[in-house]
């Protein structure tokens, strides 16, 4: 407040100058008044001259105290406005410097000339209470070392010296702590300001960043990989040994160069790039591959890792760069890619399934179209499935036992015969060989699975073993149908030849007869074998006529003596075909109905229009679903119980056959409790001729013969 007073009080010769100013209002008026005659206004007033003098004298002296006394006023409310602002100016100040001070972590003391304490901020760092401190001299609160460097300084600033500043160390609870004080002497004043501040950090981190700078030098001289400093430009500032070695220069050559004079011409544009990301503040670091050249012309690969270090403006100085050779990586990387691609190329053409399952879920990781082909699923669908989903329910538990061999490493792939669970709901065959990509010790998580489709071939197996016990039963049943037949032949041919054995005339002619009626019986066993080995072999040859079928119908149910007991229907009709092969068509399907069927049969022709249909039925339970697609086949019997309609042999099989080779066919179903069989032949035209028919001409009827005898 004694420094705001003084600094607004007005000085001394600013009111002499108002008295010096008012004097010479006054006079100078007068003086004016009495020159020009102006007192002659006053003569009415009766008064000498004298008076009137004095009169104007002192009107001047009171306007001019009037006219003075205003311009002071004004001058002092001025005053005051300052003095008003000045005051508000230094609260507002004064509030800063105490919430300077109040957030400073700096200890203040304010001291006089003597050393004795005058205030104290409050701080945590006080060893005492701030209250304790004031009144007391330093020599008496300090140590004695300390005191007697403040007594030092505060004789030098008391002999006019001006700011001091000195360090210590001050034992504390932690250990030492170290200080930085500075004695200010206040201007125009008798008292010091002390400012003391904790520097233990901010020493014990110069000494922290000294040893790191001599490690960060020792690091980069011994490193194991190349490390170089290079100016913003490119140059190289410094190198270490290890890169030397791996470009094939020396430091004092690698010092004249930049790094653009060593890099691959290829891989330039890519360099600059990197630095201009650093450059323009875009990343802290950057990682990329590159190619130097060797000293010797050949190209080194190497992973760049480069870090721009700037200055306190934020320009880069320099930069740092870590420089690893890679070029085994490369080349092993090389390798690893054209393997891949092999795999891949392998993986995708192989003409059976394979996939890549993970050892932990089981689940597939890919699989190539073959295998998609295989189950029917897309790629997609196949990656959400595992092993397990695949495999029919009884397979698993063996599966996963074969699996979990291979992944332990208890042996070293596996091989099995499974049932699979394709997405139309099938059931296939596969042969599934799995191995471990990779050795157990490695801890591989993928198996390769390679699945091939067996279901033909299993099927076929299990066909040929039903036709290898089949024909061992139609082997047995036809040694006893040509036995049976032969027996009585033979029998009946010793009676008759007997001159003893007393026969009548009508005796010998019903053993005649019954010998005629073996005979023929063997003689049609014999011929659906023939014709069924001439078929096998490819070597059946038919005519082709026109043929009245009705007519060949009555005829075989004539020679069966069958006429009676079997309905014949339908009108004539002429159908293009073999006259003895259309017999021998017949004569199987009316001996399998007799054999086999009901108590009725019926034998109907019909005329469609552009065939001729004959169609043999019965009563009987008929032939089970499942099997109606399979009596048909080579050596296969339907049923083994008698009295139901089945194939005996070669019959049936026989027989469609011929109806093929002369353009029909022969088929079976059952039908409102019938059993029914029904043959197609074309129609005979007006102008129908003979036609050699061979199986050459049909070959889908000449398949590869699976057993005969």
């Amino acid at each position: 407040m004694d420094q705001i007073s003084q600094h607004h009080r007005r000085p001394p010769s600013s009111a002499v100058k108002d008295i010096v100013l008012y004097l010479i209002f006054v006079v100078g008026g007068a003086w004016l008044s009495v020159r020009f005659d102006l007192f002659e206004g006053f003569t009415h007033w009766s008064l000498d001259r004298a008076t009137h003098v004095l009169s104007i004298i002192a009107m001047f002296i009171v306007a001019g105290l009037a006219v003075f006394g205003w311009r002071r006023w004004r001058e002092s409310v001025r005053v005051i406005s300052r003095h008003v602002e000045t005051l508000e100016e230094l609260r507002v100040s004064e509030g800063r410097f105490q919430a300077l001070l109040t957030g400073s972590p700096d200890l203040m003391f304010r001291v006089d000339r003597d050393g004795s304490f005058l205030a104290v901020k409050e701080s945590e760092a006080l060893t005492m209470p701030a209250e304790t401190i004031i009144g007391k001299n330093v020599c008496e609160v300090l140590p004695p070392a300390l005191a007697e460097q403040a007594s030092d300084v505060l004789r030098q600033i008391n002999a006019g010296s001006g700011e001091v500043m000195l360090h210590c160390d001050i034992a504390g609870q932690d250990g030492p702590v170290s200080w930085e004080v500075r004695y200010v002497p206040v201007v125009d004043s008798e008292e010091l300001l002390i400012i003391a501040r904790d520097i233990t950090d901010s020493k014990t981190q110069t000494e922290a960043y000294r040893d790191l700078d001599e490690r960060f030098r020792a690091a980069f001289e011994d490193a194991s990989i190349g490390m170089a400093l290079t100016s913003a430009t490119g140059q190289f500032m410094l190198t270490n040994q290890a890169l030397c070695q791996l470009l094939g220069y020396s430091k004092e050559e690698l010092a004249e160069m930049k790094f653009a004079d060593i890099t691959h011409p290829d891989d330039l544009a890519d360099s600059d790039a990197k630095r201009q990301e650093l450059a323009v503040g875009m990343d802290s670091v950057v990682h990329w591959e590159k190619r130097y050249l060797h000293a010797d012309g050949h190209a080194v690969w190497v992973q760049m890792n480069v870090a721009p270090v700037r200055d306190s403006e934020g320009k880069i100085s320099y930069h740092l760069s870590q420089v690893q050779d890679i070029t085994d990586r490369r080349e092993a990387q090389a390798l690893l890619a054209a393997s891949e691609q092999r795999w891949k190329l392998t993986f995708e053409a192989a003409p059976t399934g394979v996939g890549l399952v993970n050892v932990e879920s089981g689940r597939l990781l890919t699989v190539n179209q073959a295998g998609c082909d295989m189950l029917g699923y897309s790629e997609q669908e196949l990656l959400t499935m595992t092993l397990r989903d695949l495999t029919f329910p009884d397979d698993r538990e063996a599966s996963i036992a074969r699996l979990r061999q291979v992944i332990t490493g208890e042996i070293p792939s596996s091989h099995a015969k499974l049932r699979i669970l394709r997405k139309d709901g099938s059931i296939g065959d596969a042969l599934v060989s799995a191995a471990l990509l990779g050795r157990p010790e490695d801890r591989a998580l993928n198996l390769v699975v390679h699945f091939v489709d067996i279901t033909d071939q299993v099927a076929a197996e299990q066909r040929l073993a039903d036709l290898l016990a089949t024909k061992d039963e139609l082997i047995a049943s036809v040694s006893h149908e040509l036995r049976t037949p032969l027996t009585a032949v033979v029998g009946y041919a010793q009676l008759l030849n007997d001159e003893v054995s007393g026969l009548s005339p009508a005796e010998r002619r019903e053993m005649t007869a019954l010998i005629v009626s073996q005979g023929m019986d063997l003689t049609n066993i014999i011929e659906d074998l023939l014709v069924g080995a001439r078929a096998d072999a490819g070597t059946l040859t038919i005519a082709q006529v026109p043929v009245d079928i009705r007519a060949q119908t009555a005829q075989v149910l004539e020679t069966l003596h069958t006429a009676a007991r079997i309905r014949l229907a339908g009108p004539s009709a002429q159908a293009l075909a073999d006259p003895a092969r259309v017999r021998q068509i017949i004569r199987n399907l009316i001996t399998n109905a007799l054999r086999y069927g009901g108590d009725l049969i019926q034998a109907s022709v019909e005329d469609t229009g552009s065939s001729v249909r004959l169609i043999v039925s019965d009563n009987g339970p008929g032939i089970p679903l499942e099997e109606q697609d399979l009596i048909f086949e080579p050596y296969h019997r339907a049923h083994s119980s008698k009295g139901l309609t089945a194939s005996v042999g070669l019959g049936l099989t026989v027989s469609r056959k011929l109806a093929k080779l002369m353009d029909g066919d022969l088929t079976y179903r059952n039908e409102n409790g019938q059993s029914i069989f029904q043959l197609d032949l074309p129609k005979a035209g007006p102008q129908a001729s003979l036609t050699d028919l061979s199986l050459s001409h049909h070959p889908e009827l000449n398949p590869p013969v699976l057993l005969h005898t």
